[in-house]
């Protein structure tokens, strides 16, 4: 390998590759110039608890203006990273998807129909702070503490607790406290404590009246959460305590939210980021940016010269099945001011650049087809670093 990439006509062809790509951009930039969504239509979702996330899975069809039938397989391969890229971009700039968020355009038909895959990790933190955020908005209104308060009063006829002890209860200012959270195979268990202030007095109440109080409390608050769409019916409100002294009323909540309800959120908050003539333009308008983009950066990629190509150690491994796979970095020096691109412009530098060298260490047979070139880095004096991984069958 190293003795091939040396080789001036190498890195000749290297060059060459990458102005062949250049032209491509260009080529797919001035079809993507006019381009417009007509439509995202979401498709079937699944979701899973990994470790240490919920992972939901959307599909998804776009309508585009894109005519593909007369563009390369290059060409197209830029049209989907443009239209994946302003996808991902709406839907970041409208909350709805985090950072690690994937957007990959699967293919797209030659009537410029997209099969998109849209993979969302939810973690749990996440989750419970919605919960959290859900909860302290219900309980801060004075609505819902209104039913609270008159579910108490009702409750208490059905108790051995006397009359005036929760006749005129009122328990408002809930404060939540520490929050945790437990993945499991199909839910996330979320558990919370709080407090709340109240005027109970409960001095004059034996052991037996005191738990029946705080269990009428717990059903009013829980039943009056659910009420208002913020607890699943499965969840539970437990009274710990009660202060004789203060009327301090100490709450646990426990919910467990299933990942199909994440699931649900996460594709209705896409679903609507989606919908609508604006939405569909501000997806149109970024596509636009892109073919801008490549166009620029394009014209910098047609005059690239590649002037040296360093490979350096390599880690060998034996796999499974017999192949022996070998890793090893390299750094290749090249005229790109990259100190002047934008990140999505060099993106696609270090799209197009991956895939010249690829093609022309495949073409030249210094590797097999089938290996991967990943470009990982172009630093602002055109050092680009790549990672290069051979699988070498035993036969």
């Amino acid at each position: 390998l190293e003795a091939a990439v040396t080789n001036p006509a190498t890195l000749q062809a290297i060059e060459e590759e990458i102005k062949n790509e250049s032209l491509d951009a260009t080529a797919a930039a001035g079809y993507l110039a006019d381009v417009s969504i007509t439509d995202i239509t979401l498709g079937d979702s699944t979701v899973k608890n990994t470790e240490d996330a919920t992972q939901v899975t959307t599909s998804a069809t776009v309508a585009t203006s894109l005519d593909t039938s007369n563009l390369s397989q290059e060409q197209i391969d830029i049209a989907e990273k443009a239209i994946g890229s302003a996808i991902t971009s709406n839907l970041q700039s409208a909350g709805v998807l985090p950072d690690d968020a994937s957007v990959e355009v699967n293919s797209i038909n030659p009537a410029g129909q997209a099969e998109v895959g849209i993979i969302v990790n939810v973690d749990p933190e996440t989750i419970a702070d919605s919960i959290v955020g859900a909860l302290l908005a219900a309980l801060g209104n004075q609505g819902v503490q209104g039913t609270i308060n008159n579910a108490i009063i009702q409750g208490a006829d059905d108790t051995s607790v006397p009359n005036d002890a929760l006749s005129a209860a009122t328990i408002s200012d809930f404060e939540i406290g520490d929050t945790t959270t437990e993945m499991g195979e199909d839910a996330t268990q979320v558990s919370t404590s709080g407090t709340a202030n109240s005027n109970l007095d409960l001095s004059n109440l034996n052991d037996a009246q005191k738990a029946e109080a705080q269990e009428v409390i717990s059903n009013s608050i829980e039943s009056a959460l659910e009420s208002a769409g913020v607890l699943p019916q499965e969840a539970e409100v437990t009274v710990t305590d009660i202060d004789e002294q203060t009327g301090e009323v100490s709450y646990d909540i426990e919910v467990a939210i299933e990942s199909d309800m994440v699931a649900d959120s996460v594709v209705g908050a896409i679903s609507a980021a989606t919908s609508g003539s604006d939405a569909l333009e501000e997806i149109s308008a970024g596509i636009r940016q892109e073919s801008t983009d490549t166009t620029s950066v394009a014209q910098q990629l047609s005059t690239t010269t590649v002037t040296d190509f360093s490979v350096g150690e390599a880690t060998v491994t034996n796999n499974e099945d017999g192949a022996t796979q070998v890793n090893t970095q390299a750094t290749v020096a090249t005229n790109l001011n990259a100190a002047t691109l934008s990140d999505s412009q060099l993106e696609t530098a270090e799209s197009v650049v991956e895939a010249s060298i690829g093609n022309a260490l495949e073409s030249s047979g210094v590797i097999p087809q089938g290996s991967s070139v990943n470009v990982t880095n172009i630093g602002d004096n055109g050092e680009v670093s790549v990672d290069i991984e051979v699988d070498i069958d035993p036969e």
